[in-house]
């Protein structure tokens, strides 16, 4: 069974990815540059966390004692 931790820290990264993606469009609409590389930017460092939780904690094989 999959840390409840884990599954939260998740779907926290994807929720904020979800609203940063979300803004950027809305930026993109408005002709709005520096709104939309900040929310770029800031989709970029959500993937890398993701990346780096899942690359270093598994979620289907980690054990808590």
């Amino acid at each position: 069974m999959a840390n409840q931790f884990l599954i939260e820290i998740h779907n926290y990264l994807s929720q904020h990815m979800e609203a940063a993606n979300r803004a950027m469009r809305k930026a993109v609409t408005l002709g709005d540059r520096q709104r939309q590389q900040f929310n770029a930017g800031k989709v970029d460092e959500l993937k890398a966390l993701r990346a780096y939780v899942s690359e270093n904690f598994d979620l289907s094989t980690q054990e808590y004692y």
